[in-house]
Protein backbone atom coordinates (compact mmCIF):
# COMPACT_ATOMS: atom_id res chain seq x y z
CA UNK A 1 0.00 0.00 0.00
CA UNK A 2 2.96 2.35 0.58
CA UNK A 3 3.76 2.07 -3.13
CA UNK A 4 0.23 3.22 -4.01
CA UNK A 5 0.35 6.15 -1.61
CA UNK A 6 3.72 7.22 -2.97
CA UNK A 7 2.54 6.95 -6.58
CA UNK A 8 -0.65 8.86 -5.88
CA UNK A 9 1.21 11.56 -4.00
CA UNK A 10 3.78 11.92 -6.76
CA UNK A 11 1.10 12.15 -9.44
CA UNK A 12 -1.06 14.67 -7.64
CA UNK A 13 1.87 16.79 -6.53
CA UNK A 14 3.27 16.99 -10.06
CA UNK A 15 0.01 18.18 -11.55
CA UNK A 16 -2.00 19.77 -8.78
CA UNK A 17 0.24 22.72 -7.92
CA UNK A 18 0.37 24.34 -11.39
CA UNK A 19 -3.25 23.40 -11.99
CA UNK A 20 -4.57 25.15 -8.93
CA UNK A 21 -2.44 28.15 -9.71
CA UNK A 22 -4.22 28.42 -13.06
CA UNK A 23 -7.71 27.45 -11.99
CA UNK A 24 -9.46 27.12 -8.65
CA UNK A 25 -11.80 24.43 -10.00
CA UNK A 26 -9.37 21.52 -9.65
CA UNK A 27 -11.19 18.31 -8.68
CA UNK A 28 -9.57 15.71 -6.46
CA UNK A 29 -11.05 12.27 -6.72
CA UNK A 30 -10.64 8.75 -5.34
CA UNK A 31 -12.38 5.44 -5.76
CA UNK A 32 -12.29 1.67 -5.96
CA UNK A 33 -12.31 -0.68 -8.95
CA UNK A 34 -12.42 -4.35 -9.85
CA UNK A 35 -11.10 -5.70 -13.13
CA UNK A 36 -9.72 -8.49 -15.23
CA UNK A 37 -6.18 -8.40 -16.64
CA UNK A 38 -5.25 -10.74 -19.52
CA UNK A 39 -1.46 -10.65 -19.65
CA UNK A 40 -0.28 -13.49 -21.87
CA UNK A 41 -1.21 -16.84 -23.39
CA UNK A 42 1.44 -19.56 -23.48
CA UNK A 43 0.89 -21.77 -26.53
CA UNK A 44 2.55 -25.15 -26.04
CA UNK A 45 1.61 -26.18 -29.58
CA UNK A 46 4.78 -24.36 -30.61
CA UNK A 47 6.76 -27.16 -28.96
CA UNK A 48 4.48 -30.01 -30.05
CA UNK A 49 2.20 -30.16 -26.99
CA UNK A 50 -1.54 -29.69 -27.56
CA UNK A 51 -2.18 -27.22 -24.72
CA UNK A 52 -2.16 -23.53 -23.86
CA UNK A 53 -2.16 -21.62 -20.59
CA UNK A 54 -3.42 -18.11 -19.79
CA UNK A 55 -1.51 -15.79 -17.47
CA UNK A 56 -4.30 -13.60 -16.12
CA UNK A 57 -6.27 -12.70 -13.04
CA UNK A 58 -8.89 -10.54 -11.39
CA UNK A 59 -7.70 -7.38 -9.67
CA UNK A 60 -9.26 -5.08 -7.08
CA UNK A 61 -8.05 -1.91 -5.46
CA UNK A 62 -8.18 1.86 -5.58
CA UNK A 63 -7.14 5.03 -7.36
CA UNK A 64 -6.65 8.67 -6.43
CA UNK A 65 -5.86 11.74 -8.47
CA UNK A 66 -6.69 15.25 -9.58
CA UNK A 67 -8.15 16.87 -12.72
CA UNK A 68 -8.41 20.48 -13.73
CA UNK A 69 -10.06 22.33 -16.64
CA UNK A 70 -7.93 23.42 -19.59
CA UNK A 71 -10.81 24.83 -21.63
CA UNK A 72 -14.59 25.03 -21.61
CA UNK A 73 -15.06 21.27 -21.95
CA UNK A 74 -11.51 19.89 -21.84
CA UNK A 75 -9.62 18.72 -18.75
CA UNK A 76 -6.25 17.20 -17.83
CA UNK A 77 -5.04 15.43 -14.74
CA UNK A 78 -3.02 12.66 -13.12
CA UNK A 79 -3.70 9.52 -11.09
CA UNK A 80 -1.99 6.89 -9.00
CA UNK A 81 -3.44 3.41 -8.54
CA UNK A 82 -2.84 0.18 -6.65
CA UNK A 83 -4.63 -3.15 -7.13
CA UNK A 84 -4.33 -6.48 -5.40
CA UNK A 85 -4.51 -9.47 -7.74
CA UNK A 86 -5.64 -13.07 -7.91
CA UNK A 87 -4.22 -16.11 -9.71
CA UNK A 88 -1.14 -15.01 -11.68
CA UNK A 89 -1.12 -11.44 -10.31
CA UNK A 90 0.08 -10.55 -6.80
CA UNK A 91 -0.49 -6.83 -7.29
CA UNK A 92 -0.15 -4.03 -9.82
CA UNK A 93 0.38 -0.31 -9.43
CA UNK A 94 1.16 2.71 -11.56
CA UNK A 95 0.84 6.39 -12.36
CA UNK A 96 -0.76 8.01 -15.41
CA UNK A 97 -1.72 11.32 -16.93
CA UNK A 98 -5.25 11.95 -18.25
CA UNK A 99 -6.72 14.16 -20.95
CA UNK A 100 -10.36 14.28 -21.91
CA UNK A 101 -13.62 16.10 -22.41
CA UNK A 102 -16.74 16.69 -20.35
CA UNK A 103 -20.04 15.31 -21.63
CA UNK A 104 -22.89 17.14 -19.98
CA UNK A 105 -22.32 18.35 -16.43
CA UNK A 106 -21.08 15.23 -14.63
CA UNK A 107 -19.66 12.76 -17.16
CA UNK A 108 -16.18 12.78 -18.66
CA UNK A 109 -14.47 10.75 -21.38
CA UNK A 110 -10.68 10.52 -21.41
CA UNK A 111 -7.55 8.85 -22.67
CA UNK A 112 -4.56 8.21 -20.45
CA UNK A 113 -0.93 7.22 -20.56
CA UNK A 114 1.59 6.33 -17.89
CA UNK A 115 3.70 3.56 -16.43
CA UNK A 116 2.56 0.33 -14.78
CA UNK A 117 4.25 -2.28 -12.61
CA UNK A 118 3.02 -5.88 -12.16
CA UNK A 119 4.19 -8.34 -9.51
CA UNK A 120 3.45 -11.97 -10.37
CA UNK A 121 2.59 -14.97 -8.22
CA UNK A 122 4.95 -17.51 -9.80
CA UNK A 123 3.62 -20.38 -7.69
CA UNK A 124 0.07 -19.80 -8.92
CA UNK A 125 1.24 -19.54 -12.53
CA UNK A 126 3.19 -22.80 -12.19
CA UNK A 127 0.13 -24.56 -10.73
CA UNK A 128 -2.14 -23.35 -13.54
CA UNK A 129 0.36 -24.39 -16.23
CA UNK A 130 0.75 -27.82 -14.60
CA UNK A 131 -3.02 -28.27 -14.68
CA UNK A 132 -3.21 -27.15 -18.31
CA UNK A 133 -0.52 -29.72 -19.15
CA UNK A 134 -2.55 -32.39 -17.30
CA UNK A 135 0.31 -33.13 -14.92
CA UNK A 136 -0.47 -34.95 -11.68
CA UNK A 137 1.18 -36.52 -8.67
CA UNK A 138 4.94 -36.38 -8.43
CA UNK A 139 5.30 -35.01 -11.97
CA UNK A 140 3.07 -32.04 -11.11
CA UNK A 141 4.92 -31.34 -7.86
CA UNK A 142 8.31 -31.55 -9.57
CA UNK A 143 7.19 -29.22 -12.36
CA UNK A 144 5.88 -26.57 -9.92
CA UNK A 145 9.01 -26.77 -7.78
CA UNK A 146 11.20 -26.46 -10.86
CA UNK A 147 9.40 -23.33 -12.09
CA UNK A 148 9.55 -21.67 -8.66
CA UNK A 149 13.23 -22.54 -8.23
CA UNK A 150 14.05 -21.33 -11.73
CA UNK A 151 12.12 -18.06 -11.64
CA UNK A 152 11.83 -17.31 -7.94
CA UNK A 153 8.78 -17.14 -5.73
CA UNK A 154 7.88 -13.67 -7.03
CA UNK A 155 8.67 -11.89 -10.24
CA UNK A 156 7.71 -8.52 -11.66
CA UNK A 157 7.40 -6.67 -14.92
CA UNK A 158 6.69 -3.12 -15.98
CA UNK A 159 5.94 -1.06 -19.05
CA UNK A 160 4.22 1.95 -20.57
CA UNK A 161 0.44 1.99 -20.25
CA UNK A 162 -2.17 3.54 -22.54
CA UNK A 163 -5.91 3.39 -22.18
CA UNK A 164 -9.29 5.06 -22.30
CA UNK A 165 -12.16 5.41 -19.91
CA UNK A 166 -15.37 7.09 -18.85
CA UNK A 167 -16.44 8.53 -15.51
CA UNK A 168 -20.22 8.55 -15.66
CA UNK A 169 -21.76 11.00 -13.22
CA UNK A 170 -24.08 9.64 -10.53
CA UNK A 171 -24.96 13.02 -9.10
CA UNK A 172 -22.80 16.01 -8.23
CA UNK A 173 -19.87 14.09 -6.70
CA UNK A 174 -20.15 10.33 -7.27
CA UNK A 175 -19.36 8.59 -10.54
CA UNK A 176 -19.27 5.15 -12.16
CA UNK A 177 -15.91 4.37 -13.79
CA UNK A 178 -15.38 2.12 -16.83
CA UNK A 179 -11.91 1.64 -18.33
CA UNK A 180 -9.79 -0.34 -20.77
CA UNK A 181 -5.98 -0.32 -20.68
CA UNK A 182 -3.02 -2.10 -22.23
CA UNK A 183 0.62 -2.34 -21.20
CA UNK A 184 2.74 -1.83 -24.31
CA UNK A 185 -0.09 -3.34 -26.41
CA UNK A 186 0.75 -6.80 -25.03
CA UNK A 187 -1.95 -7.04 -22.35
CA UNK A 188 -5.63 -6.13 -21.93
CA UNK A 189 -7.18 -4.92 -18.70
CA UNK A 190 -10.88 -4.10 -18.27
CA UNK A 191 -12.04 -2.35 -15.10
CA UNK A 192 -15.20 -1.02 -13.50
CA UNK A 193 -15.67 0.84 -10.26
CA UNK A 194 -17.05 3.80 -8.38
CA UNK A 195 -15.49 7.04 -7.25
CA UNK A 196 -16.17 10.37 -5.65
CA UNK A 197 -14.95 13.91 -6.35
CA UNK A 198 -14.14 16.22 -3.48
Amino acid sequence: MKKFLFAAAAATTAFATPAMAQDSQADFHAGATVGYHQIETIDFNDIGINAESDIDGMTYGGFAGVTFPVGEQLFAGAEGEFRFGTDAIDNEYGVSGMFGTMVGENTRLYVRGGYQWIEYDIGSIAEDVADDLNLSGADRDAFIAGVIDGVGNDDNDSGFLVGAGADIGLGEAAFLRLGADTIEFDTLRLTAGVGIKF
